[in-house]
Formats: structure tokens, sequence, C-alpha cells
């Protein structure tokens, strides 16, 4: 299922919202996951065909029964979080923002978002906040390319300085380093040439320097 990454990030979000409220998962953690990526991919506007009914339910199975627990499950978390899912400001938009009040060039731009991407399964990564991830990512891009400086425009488009960020941009750097970024759909997807091999540039990156 092609999705934007944005649904990805608005569907972690709601599900998270949703648990923390108290009031589910009223079937499974399975149903209710599926159920907000759904409910993300019609909020985020993915053309129509994509976010039929039937294409997320299949992930369980053909059964009618599937497809009406997750129609109840959607009205279940519409009402747990009053019908409030859009005010999530994913990280590739921080990521756009920085990088552009710091006068990024396209490619550091492109790391810097595959960065973000390859985060959005990993629970110790995503769980940070939109903007600091966003600007870590961004850190560790502008280092990956050409050794570029986290200037004063990075860290007021951020609200960041650099030495808040490190620690963490050394935690993403071991993270790319590792056999779970090796084996994942993300680093797969953007090895390939229609990325500029990204995924494999980060990862040797990563091997060859232990910190930022």
């Amino acid at each position: 299922m092609l999705l934007h990454s944005e649904i990805l990030w608005l569907a972690v979000d709601i599900f998270h919202r949703f648990i923390s409220s108290g009031a589910g998962p009223t079937i499974s953690a399975y149903h209710t996951g599926l159920a907000c990526l759904w409910l993300s991919a019609k909020v985020e506007g993915q053309h129509p065909h994509r976010y039929r009914l039937r294409h997320f339910a299949r992930f369980i199975d053909d059964r009618g029964r599937t497809k009406r627990r997750m129609i109840h499950e959607e009205a279940q978390i519409l009402a747990a979080l009053q019908f409030r899912l859009s005010g999530f400001v994913p990280p590739p938009f921080w990521v756009g923002h920085i990088s552009a009040a710091g006068g990024s060039d396209p490619f550091t731009l492109q790391i810097a978002l595959v960065l973000v991407d390859t985060t959005v399964a990993e629970p110790y990564l995503w769980t940070w906040p939109p903007k600091e991830l966003a600007a870590v990512a961004v850190l560790v891009a502008c280092k990956m390319w050409h050794g570029q400086h986290w200037g004063p425009a990075h860290s007021t488009a951020s609200g960041f300085q650099e030495h808040d960020l490190v620690d963490r941009g050394n935690m993403l750097l071991e993270y790319l380093r590792s056999d779970n970024y090796r084996s994942s759909y993300m680093y797969r997807k953007y090895k390939e040439e229609e990325h500029n091999h990204v995924g494999e540039h980060v990862r040797l990156w990563a091997l060859n320097h232990t910190v930022i």
C-alpha cells in the first residue's frame, strides 16, 4: 500500500492519543492500528481509491465482520478524541521549515526527510517530539553532507541549539548502524537509485562516524 509518510505519522499520533485516553483498544491493538491508519489517510486527503475500507481490512482478512469491527473502532476513536484528529504537525513539515530557514541545499533536505521517515516504525525514535525529531534529522543531514554547520537560523526556526540535539543525533546514528535498520522496509526503499541511494549513504556515513 502506497501511503505518504505524513499519513503514517498522523496515524501514530491518533493511535497514541486514543490509547492514552483510556478508551481502548476495544477489540485489539491490530484493529485499532489499522483503523487509525484508515482515518489518517482520509484526513490527509490520500486519493479516495487508496483509502477504501477493504484496502485496510484485508491486512486482517476479507470477512465482513472485520470491516464492521473497523467501522466500530473508528467510531470509538472519533468519540474518544472528540473528532480532533488533524492538529498534529508531522516531522516532515518541520524538516522543510528548518531546512528552508537554514538555507539547506536540496540534497541535505532529501537526507533529512529520509532520516525522519526511517524512524516512523521505531518506537524509541518516533516518540520524540516532532519538531525535535526534525531538528535532529536536519542536524545529522548537515553533518553528513559536506560537514555543514548548524547556524543561528536553524536554531531560530527549531528552537534548539546544536548542543541540545547531539545526544539524540548520536542515538539516530546508532540506529542507522543497527541490523534493525538494515533489515527495515525504509532501508530497502531508500537505498534504490530512484532515491539517490540515500538509504545506503546514511548507513555508510553512520558506520564511519560514531558521533556527529
